[in-house]
C-alpha cells in the first residue's frame, strides 16, 4: 500500500541523511520540516509548520518530507498542519503538491499524516481523470 512506501523511503532518507553525499539531493527544491534531525544537504530545513507553508505558498516543491512534532514553543504548529493546508489547496485550487513522505517518530501523529497524503494523492488522481 502506499503507507508502506511512504515508510520505506522514509527509512531510505533517514539512511542517506547519515550519508555525507550530497549529491544525492540535488535537488534544491525539497523541503524538510523538523525541528530537531538537520535536513538532508542540499534540502530547505524548516523547523515550524508556518514556515513550511510560507515556502509552500511562495515557490514550487519538488519533495516535502515532514516530521509530526514540532516542540512546545507556540506558534510552531505540527506536520499535521501543513498537510491539511496542502489538503485545502489541493481540494480548492489548481495547487499541484510535493511528492509527500512523514519521517515521524510519533506513531500515531505519523498514521493520521499518512492517511491524509493518500487523501491529498486521491484528490490529485480526481483531478487528472476529471481533466
Amino acid at each position: 500500500t502506499h503507507r508502506n512506501v511512504g515508510i520505506r523511503i522514509t527509512r531510505h532518507l533517514f539512511r542517506m541523511d547519515s550519508d555525507q553525499n550530497s549529491t544525492r539531493y540535488p535537488c534544491s527544491n525539497d523541503l524538510w520540516l523538523d525541528d530537531l534531525r538537520p535536513c538532508p544537504p542540499g534540502w530547505l530545513w524548516t523547523k515550524t509548520a508556518p514556515e513550511a507553508i510560507q515556502i509552500l505558498s511562495d515557490q514550487p516543491i519538488a519533495t516535502a518530507s515532514l516530521d509530526h512534532d514540532l516542540g512546545d514553543d507556540p506558534g510552531v504548529g505540527t506536520g499535521m498542519d501543513v498537510l491539511n493546508w496542502i489538503e485545502e489547496r489541493v481540494a480548492t485550487s489548481d495547487f499541484l503538491p510535493p511528492v509527500l513522505y512523514v519521517h515521524s517518530m510519533n506513531p500515531v501523529g505519523r498514521e493520521r499524516m499518512l492517511r491524509v497524503v493518500e487523501s491529498i494523492d486521491s484528490l490529485v488522481a480526481v483531478r487528472k481523470t476529471s481533466l
